[in-house]
């Protein structure tokens, strides 16, 4: 036989041996995708934890609990990317078995259940339980169905939630550009105000309440300092750490005004001093860290030349 026969002998088996192995395997692949049409807006979460986490959007901002806190944005991705497109790798049970749904803790003592809603309606139900031996895979059940499904995707990590986690860490995000002056009002009495007039090469510095030259680097970066504010933690009313104020700060930016109350929580021996803050961009009281407030009780001699 002649070598090039033998060569597109060899050639067409290996072609056959592909497509038969390409068949069984296109055959065997049980992956299914739920999807959804359109963009919720509403998910209740409920996990052994906490029932009722309610998140809801109105007027494209999404809002968490009773009181409607603003909800983080990063977290609200990852709740919508899991629910909204969920793959399974194969089913491997029934809700029909008591001893299944225990294994797999889609029990009702066990599993976290989210409910998805749009225009009222309820249009995706997920029974999350455990784990399987890969974190980035998990037991759930979909939409009331009763079979149990292997799912990709970390969905006991994303809904392991409570409603403290879900709000915003966001107090204010102001342009710094925008900020046209800030004054500080000390419990000490000592106040100052620093005031920014022009931009560029052609702005101009301020200051009252203290005699010095600025240096225009440090104003603007201390500025800088004070446009952001986000907190670790919120308080409820009744929750807050006995704490003196010693502070206020007025932000005053594009004709607007922000006012940042501090407060110094009493501390024990030993304890770093801790922080916690009013303002009038938000109604609830918040952790501030150290860094902010040292930006609040800054020497004004600090931004001297």
């Amino acid at each position: 036989m002649k070598t090039r026969k033998l060569v597109l002998i060899i050639a067409d088996v290996v072609l056959l041996a592909v497509c038969i192995l390409q068949w069984v395997i296109g055959n065997h692949d049980t992956t299914k995708y739920f999807d959804l049409k359109d963009t919720p807006d509403m998910i209740v979460i409920d996990t052994p934890e906490e029932k009722g986490i309610t998140i809801v959007c109105e007027d494209g901002k999404w809002y968490v609990g009773a009181d409607k806190f603003p909800a983080a944005d990063n977290m609200i991705a990852d709740f919508l990317d899991a629910v909204s497109s969920i793959r399974v790798l194969d089913k491997v049970g029934s809700t029909g078995n008591d001893a299944v749904v225990e294994r797999y803790a889609l029990n009702d003592i066990k599993k976290t259940v989210v409910t998805v809603y749009k225009d009222g309606k309820v249009v995706r139900t997920v029974n999350i339980g455990k784990e399987a031996v890969s974190d980035t895979q998990s037991y759930i059940t979909v939409d009331g169905g009763k079979d149990i499904y292997l799912a990709t995707g970390s969905l006991p990590y994303i809904f392991d939630t409570k409603t403290s986690a879900i709000r915003s860490e966001e107090v204010f995000n102001l342009d710094v550009s925008e900020i046209t002056s800030v004054a500080i009002t000390n419990e000490d009495g000592n106040n100052w105000c620093l005031s920014r007039m022009g931009s560029g090469e052609d702005v101009a510095w301020n200051i009252s309440g203290a005699e010095m030259e600025i240096d225009t680097l440090k104003a603007a970066s201390w500025f800088g300092s004070l446009a952001k504010l986000k907190t670790r933690n919120w308080y409820e009313e009744n929750e807050l750490p006995v704490a003196e104020k010693i502070a206020t700060a007025k932000i005053e930016y594009a004709f607007k005004t922000i006012t940042i109350d501090l407060y110094a929580v009493e501390k024990a021996e030993g304890v770093p001093q801790a922080y916690y803050g009013r303002s009038t961009s938000v109604p609830y009281p918040f952790v501030v860290d150290s860094d902010y407030a040292q930006s609040i009780l800054k020497d004004p001699q600090e931004l001297a030349k």
